[in-house]
C-alpha cells in the first residue's frame, strides 16, 4: 500500500521544483512499459490521439518507469512525451501533485499501486475496467473505468472528478486496514 504520509497532497510551492507544468497544458502521467505489451502504453496512444480533438487545453504526456519507450504513435501521429526514468517516491509524488490526471492502461494487474499512490496524492484516475480496478477504483468519483475501445471517453470524463473523492478513496487502502479486515475475518 502507498505511505499515506508520503503519498498525500501538496501544495503547488511543495512540488513545482521538481517538474514545472507547462503553461496551459493538461498534465497527464502515465507508467511506460511499452516493452511489455499487456501494459497498454499502444491503448493508451490511440485513446490520446483520439481524445486530442476533444480536449481543452494541449496534453502534456509525462511517462516515468526505467525504461523510456522510442516513440509512441497514437491514432496515425507521433504523440510527444516527456520520460521521468525511475523517480524517487519523493518525485513520484511531486510528479503526480503537478498532473491533472493519471491514466492506467494495464489489461490486467494484481495489485497495481500507481492507481492509489495517485488518489492518494489527490489525482484522479482512467483506467481499464478489470477486476482489480473495479476493486481499487470507485467507477464515477475516484477515477473512470473504460474498455480499451472508449478509453478516450475515460480520460474526458475523469477530469471532472474530485480530487477530494480520490483522496478519500485511496484512504480506504492500508496495512491497518488491512489488518483490520485480517483480523474481523478470523473470528
Amino acid at each position: 500500500f502507498p505511505s499515506h504520509d508520503s503519498f498525500s497532497p501538496l501544495k503547488e510551492d511543495e512540488y513545482s521544483d521538481f517538474y514545472p507544468k507547462k503553461e496551459g497544458r493538461f498534465r497527464i502521467i502515465s507508467l511506460a512499459k511499452d516493452y511489455i505489451p499487456w501494459k497498454g502504453l499502444q491503448d493508451l496512444a490511440d485513446a490520446l490521439g483520439r481524445a486530442q480533438n476533444d480536449m481543452e487545453n494541449d496534453i502534456e504526456l509525462v511517462l516515468y518507469g526505467s525504461k523510456s519507450p522510442e516513440k509512441i504513435n497514437g491514432f496515425g501521429y507521433e504523440l510527444p512525451f516527456t520520460f521521468v526514468k525511475t523517480p524517487t517516491d519523493e518525485q513520484l509524488v511531486k510528479l503526480y501533485n503537478s498532473a491533472d490526471l493519471v491514466i492506467c492502461p494495464s489489461w490486467y494487474e494484481s495489485f497495481p499501486l500507481p492507481p492509489l499512490e495517485a488518489m492518494a496524492c489527490g489525482l484522479p484516475v482512467a483506467a481499464l475496467d478489470n477486476e482489480v480496478n473495479r476493486y481499487i477504483i470507485e467507477d464515477g468519483k475516484s477515477g473512470i473505468l473504460s474498455d480499451s475501445y472508449h478509453f478516450e471517453d475515460a480520460i474526458i470524463r475523469a477530469k471532472k472528478l474530485n480530487k477530494d473523492d480520490a483522496v478519500y478513496r485511496a484512504k480506504q487502502f492500508s496495512w491497518e486496514a488491512a489488518t483490520d479486515q485480517f483480523v474481523e475475518n478470523l473470528v
